[in-house]
């Protein structure tokens, strides 16, 4: 017997399925061509940023872009090995340089210190390193910290964690500064090339800096020099204040000597 009851709703069920199997066909033949949001999320996410040897490049090399992609993948595992292989290959180059300079002057040291038994001094070298690492670290998150604040003060937007990692990349001309010095030192060449390649060196660490904050911050290059140079401003004009503030604390004590020696 015909049931219209029990064929209705499979006949209606079938309708469907072709409608939806249609309308999935416009769709495909619609957006063929025009990636999806999901899908451009999809690629957008297995987009991790450089590799630790691309940045290294990149910072040499084109250092304006490489920063821009460290704004936005900021790895801060691959800033903090930059940080600790340029301090400690520094280090070991220093200590190097110290053996060279001959046993006499060590000689003298542990004469001074009352003849100080040799494996006294490399635990001394060892702590001085282990002290120099934490050092360095602080230095780095002090300084990101304080740059960071200013560039919010002028404008930018704060985006820490970007520039602690671009920051920590800027300490790579010290290492080219440290292998050039000791090049002019073995070859006994003027010390006024020592004094250049650290010049050198330290414009090229101020524009690599100046670079960070203007990708991390969004700041121009003028505004970023300005973030950069604050600092050092700063510093000079407190021990200038100081100075002038002990001359002034002393001075009646001076004058006083001066005229008790007439």
């Amino acid at each position: 017997m015909y049931d219209e009851k029990n064929f209705a709703p499979e006949n209606e069920n079938e309708i469907k399925s072709d409608d939806i199997r249609e309308v999935i066909h416009k769709d495909d033949e619609n957006t063929a061509g025009n990636p999806s949001q999901e899908q451009i999320h999809e690629v957008g996410s297995k987009d991790k940023g450089m590799t630790y040897i691309e940045t290294i490049y990149g910072v040499a090399a084109a250092p304006g872009d490489t920063f821009i992609k460290i704004s936005r993948y900021p790895k801060l595992g691959h800033s903090l090995v930059t940080v600790l292989a340029v301090y400690i290959f520094t280090w070991l180059l220093n200590l190097a340089q110290m053996r060279n300079v001959g046993f006499d002057m060590m000689g003298g040291i542990m004469t001074e210190f009352g003849n100080i038994p040799a494996h006294v001094f490399s635990s001394m070298f060892i702590v001085m390193g282990l002290v120099g690492i934490i050092f360095a670290l602080l230095l780095w998150f002090v300084a990101s910290g304080t740059l960071n604040l200013l560039a919010v003060l002028f404008g930018g937007t704060g985006h820490a964690r970007g520039l602690l990692v671009a920051l920590g990349f800027t300490y790579i001309p010290a290492v080219f500064m440290e292998v050039l010095q000791s090049i002019v030192n073995l070859l006994a060449l003027p010390n006024i090339l020592n004094v250049l390649v650290g010049l050198l060196a330290l414009i090229w660490i101020v524009f690599l800096q100046t670079a960070a904050v203007r990708a991390t911050q969004n700041l121009t290059t003028g505004m970023s020099v300005l973030v950069i140079l604050t600092p050092a401003v700063l510093l000079v004009a407190l021990f200038i204040l100081l100075i002038a503030l002990t001359f002034v604390a002393f001075f009646p004590i001076f004058e006083s000597l001066s005229n008790f020696t007439y």
